[in-house]
């Protein structure tokens, strides 16, 4: 996931041990730092050094992105002037593959737009 210091980190775990490498966005410019950091993940799965956790029909996987089960909904959010934003994408309106994608869409377009690197 993103971490602070304008990166991409992967994480893994071997012999229980968290391990992780940084993928900075200085040197990458921001979706290179995101590609590699996924790629140098999904090396260490097929390499056997890491598994991915199955996540649920309700986990988007992203940073900010979340199932509103009261309302049915895909809800993102992120910081902008100071203040926090929602968004929400309705099951009824989108089907739930929409909305999640929608809602995921939402959130990395505002990443991109709001989150500077330097």
């Amino acid at each position: 996931g993103s971490v602070g210091g304008g990166c991409w980190r992967a994480n893994w775990r071997m012999s229980g041990k968290r391990l992780f490498k940084n993928f900075f966005v200085a040197e990458f410019g921001y979706d290179g730092a995101l590609r590699r950091a996924i790629a140098h993940r999904q090396q260490m799965e097929r390499e056997g050094k890491a598994s991915m956790q199955k996540p649920t029909e309700f986990q988007s996987g992203v940073k900010g992105v979340n199932w509103d089960k009261s309302n049915e909904r895909w809800m993102c959010n992120w910081h902008e002037g100071g203040k926090q934003i929602l968004r929400s994408f309705k099951k009824s309106e989108f089907g739930f593959e929409e909305a999640k994608n929608q809602a995921i869409a939402m959130r990395l377009q505002k990443e991109r737009e709001l989150y500077r690197f330097e």
